[in-house]
């Protein structure tokens, strides 16, 4: 399995008077757990850190533009998380997270036009897999644009995006906090070694019924995970017939 590669980009836009007050706390510990070497096992997608807080929309843009260049030289598999604010015009697909200096209304040049964006990454660089995680509001316009414009590119890339909310307003970082915690502590309900996108889905869910979280894929497979299931190994050094050759069999009949 290749290099895993993380970035994280947290951001408080200034037009908003209300700040949002679980950045960047959630920001940080989203990407504490993401390069821990027992859970999520990335390393950095910019050199130095893959953590960026409260950046300009030209700062934002060529982190996402150099995290894509690194990726490609090393053929590695690209997260990309998004925490903060999201916008959309009714009657427009378009979706934009606004970093620090977005204006309002906010457009190509003073935010991220996101799914645009990345589609344009994705046909100058090849990588071996991308998942992109997005806490803000109304970030299911974003999934539902995702899955038409990357699922048509010539050579398209296996992807899941996992998106907080469908066209509503996501709600004081439900997402990332139970995202956080799932990864941190495991699932020990699920059956494998790995957490996956449809895993965590699931989590919010059942967490933040607020919020419906939308899930666009892309040929995934089990190498496009978001951690290592750190519950899954504890079970295995409690239960003598986990270190057994039939441990995966005796758990597949015993999950439900």
């Amino acid at each position: 399995m290749g290099e895993r590669r993380v970035l994280v980009i947290g951001s408080q836009c200034e037009i908003y008077s209300e700040k949002l007050s679980f950045l960047p706390s959630l920001a940080e510990d989203l990407y504490r757990v993401m390069t821990d070497e027992a859970r999520g096992g990335c390393v950095p997608a910019l050199p130095g850190s893959g953590l960026l807080m409260n950046a300009c929309a030209a700062e934002t843009r060529d982190a996402i533009k150099q995290a894509f260049e690194l990726a490609s030289k090393a053929q590695a598999t690209l997260l990309l998380a998004f925490i903060g604010h999201g916008y959309f015009a009714e009657g427009d697909e378009d979706f934009y997270f606004l970093p620090r200096n977005a204006s309002d209304p906010p457009d190509s040049d003073t935010a991220v036009h996101l799914v645009q964006f990345i589609k344009e990454r994705l046909q100058r660089h090849t990588v071996d897999g991308l998942v992109v995680l997005l806490d803000a509001c109304y970030s299911g316009i974003a999934a539902q644009d995702a899955s038409a414009r990357w699922s048509r590119l010539k050579f398209p890339i296996r992807f899941e995006m996992l998106t907080a909310a469908a066209d509503r307003p996501a709600a004081d970082g439900c997402f990332t906090k139970n995202l956080i915690a799932a990864l941190r502590d495991g699932l020990p309900d699920i059956y494998g070694e790995t957490i996956r996108c449809e895993d965590a889905r699931d989590v919010v869910k059942s967490r933040c019924p607020a919020q419906e979280p939308r899930l666009p894929t892309l040929d995934a497979d089990k190498g496009l995970y978001l951690a290592r299931n750190v519950a899954h190994y504890a079970r295995m050094e409690q239960e003598p017939w986990a270190r057994t050759e039939i441990s995966g069999e005796v758990e597949r009949l015993s999950t439900f």
